[in-house]
């Protein structure tokens, strides 16, 4: 009994608050969401949408159904609901599933733990594992943000002047 008590300890890590991650400036909560699910579902983000244009209901749908339609996935983490300023995601790796609440605006995104299944989780602790994947996850969505700031940056500005070469 002692021994299953000390190996659960040893896997076994505390739950804690996530700090917000900072959504570039000139994001909108619409850009913030879409990069996530685009990045959720491993999905190219549409490069014909402009800063802040939203997608319709039927473009949701059929991002998130798409993905789910996906027969032999590899684990990793997929959307499975979305509403203005909230994401559910979910990472399922076969004999694991966690699922995640992310929450977004135009300045901050705040991921937290909701639940999961075979990960030990109970008075505040879950398997380190479910740490580790969370940590993939916020960094796969501050490389999203990045990217479509960076798209957007390009977007607005002039292109550059080629300088001429003097001979």
């Amino acid at each position: 009994m002692l021994v299953a008590l000390v190996a659960f300890a040893c896997k076994s890590v505390p739950i804690e608050d996530r700090p917000p991650i900072a959504v570039p400036a000139g994001l909108t909560a619409n850009d913030v969401e879409l990069a996530i699910l685009y990045d959720l579902a491993q999905q190219n983000f549409p490069t014909d949408l402009t800063p802040g244009q939203q997608i319709s209901n039927n473009q949701l749908k059929a991002l998130l159904l798409t993905y789910r339609s996906v027969d032999g996935r590899k684990p990793g983490w997929y959307p499975e609901s979305a509403q203005p300023g909230l994401i559910c995601a979910g990472y399922d790796s076969g004999r694991h599933y966690l699922r995640v609440s992310i929450q977004y605006d135009d300045t901050t995104v705040k991921t937290r733990i909701i639940e999961s299944r075979g990960l030990d989780q109970e008075s505040g602790r879950i398997h380190k594992s479910a740490i580790r994947w969370l940590d993939g996850l916020e960094v796969q969505i501050r490389r999203a943000l990045g990217q479509i700031a960076a798209a957007h940056a390009i977007d607005g500005r002039e292109p550059a002047a080629v300088p001429r070469r003097s001979n």
